[in-house]
Parts: C-alpha cells; structure tokens; sequence
C-alpha cells in the first residue's frame, strides 16, 4: 500500500505545481542545519532555491541514484510510510549571482508518505557536513550578493 500509493503520486520535488496537493499546512521540512519549513509554501520556497528556479543557479541536473524503493520502505505504527532517497545533483552557477562554479552536490531525504489521507506530512533533508557554509559562506557571497 505504501509503494503504490507513493508511487502513483508521481512525487517529484521540483513539480511546483503539485505542492498544494502533496503537502498540506502541517507538512514539515527539516534541513539539519538550517531548521524547518512548514506547509506547502515554505517547502516549495526552500526547494526552489535549491533548483533553476534559483536566481543563483545557472544550469542544473539532478539524477536519482539507482536504488530500490522497495527496499528502503519503512511504516511506523501509525501507517506513515517513509522512504530513503538519495540524489546526486549537478548545478552550475550563475555568475551574475554567485561565484562562477560548477558543483556535484549529494543529497539524502527522508520522505515521508500518508497513504489514507495522500499526502506528504514531512522531510529531513541532509547534505554533507560544511555543505552549506561553503555555499552561503563562499559560493553564494560575491560582491553581486552583498
């Protein structure tokens, strides 16, 4: 039931326009070092950011790792489904915006899936540790941005 009904969303972060219907007000997303981001509009303002949608983004490439769903399926005792996935995202920066580089970032999600009621009522999101700093402390911080 968990597999096919996340399935049959057709999630993908970067669909904007299914945000209202994947996520409802009490949905959060939880980025480890910068905190969380609740309902539908703050979660797809954070994931704009980290997309071409991004005033600092150039060009971007994200590919899902090849993993088995199936296997890194998980339901708590309340039948919430969560799942591991992993994606490896190339994003070349803009450099009217940010310094003028090209880089491979690793994600890791933990998303979890309600199949009653359809929905999405959170994410942890992690990257590798220094990630962020490196961006908003260097990448990100030209005199463009100042």
């Amino acid at each position: 039931e968990c597999l096919r009904g996340f399935l049959d969303t057709e999630f993908d972060l970067f669909a904007f326009e299914q945000y209202p219907t994947w996520f409802h007000n009490n949905s959060l997303l939880t980025l480890a070092e910068a905190g969380q981001y609740a309902g539908a509009d703050a979660i797809e303002e954070y994931s704009r950011f980290a997309s071409d949608t991004s005033p600092y983004v150039k060009n971007f490439v994200p590919e899902k790792l090849r993993t088995s769903l199936k296997d890194l399926v998980q339901v708590d005792e309340n039948g919430i489904c969560s799942f591991l996935i992993v994606v490896v995202s190339k994003y070349t920066l803009d450099p009217t915006t940010a310094r003028s580089m090209t880089l491979e970032v690793m994600a890791m999600s933990r998303l979890f899936y309600d199949p009653i009621e359809n929905y999405f009522p959170g994410a942890y999101v992690y990257f590798a540790k220094g990630y962020l700093d490196f961006v908003f402390g260097d990448a990100f911080n030209t005199p463009q941005t100042k």
